[in-house]
């Protein structure tokens, strides 16, 4: 993605996430406050099958989301879908490590722009804050 991409490049993973259950995650995830609205998201999850689907996501103004999943199985949807991912590209999303727009512009996050746009607003701009140390 750099202009010379001859340069050393290193990641080094520490903690590592994984999504185990979309829809109560999502329900507790702490959106941002704004209008009220819905998005359709498609997951798929090659390992936890029961992530895979159709999901429909409906904000109110406190932020605070309901969950309905309107199909079973990626790929699997009759319903307008306006985003979708693999769980990998969507734990990054909700962790906080990469933002809706960057993932939208290197197309892993795919669909509808007016959709990712209204991701970016709600989804929180700070950093993951994991506290689990020993």
């Amino acid at each position: 993605l750099l202009q010379d991409p001859r340069i050393e490049q290193k990641r080094v993973p520490y903690f590592m996430a994984r999504l185990v259950d979309v829809p109560a995650f999502l329900q507790q995830y702490a959106f941002e406050k704004g209008t009220a609205g819905q998005v359709v998201f498609e997951f798929s999850d090659h390992v936890a099958e029961w992530n895979e689907g159709v999901w429909k996501i409906v904000w109110d103004e406190s932020g605070q989301a309901t969950v309905e999943l309107l199909s079973q199985g990626a790929g699997s949807a009759s319903e307008q879908v306006d985003l979708k991912a693999d769980i990998r590209v969507w734990t990054a999303l909700f962790m906080g490590y990469k933002r809706p727009e960057e993932l939208y512009r290197w197309e892993q996050l795919q669909g509808d722009e007016v959709a990712m746009k209204m991701l970016e607003q709600r989804i929180p701009s700070k950093g993951t804050h994991l506290m689990d140390f020993f």
